[in-house]
């Protein structure tokens, strides 16, 4: 699945660097997908996160630590599925972006 997404990233920012859009609109589609991919990550990281240890860290910022913060994320993703999940919605917002090109005929 990793070399899926990168391939389809790879795909998206040569379309991107190849079409006739201004520099500025180029940045501003590249944030886009920065931005739905740290949105997705995030979400589907924090709804797996164990409640306990996250309202230990907010309750008490002594605690967030490097070590601590390391922990919370191999405590979310567990056994993988959240993983896998995130992949996937990765992938739906990467296939998003190609639409969004296709729809505006970039090649």
């Amino acid at each position: 699945m990793t070399d899926i997404l990168e391939d389809k990233v790879k795909h998206i920012v040569l379309r991107v660097q190849q079409s006739a859009l201004s520099n500025d609109v180029k940045a501003e589609l590249y944030a886009t997908m920065q931005q739905g991919i740290k949105d997705v990550v995030m979400a589907t990281l924090i709804t797996a996160m164990p409640q306990e240890k996250l309202d230990e860290m907010v309750n008490d910022p002594a605690k967030n630590t490097p070590d601590a913060l390391v922990g919370l994320l191999e405590a979310s993703v567990g056994d993988g599925a959240v993983l896998r999940e995130t992949q996937q919605k990765i992938l739906a917002v990467l296939d998003t972006m190609e639409a969004v090109l296709t729809k505006q005929k970039i090649p």
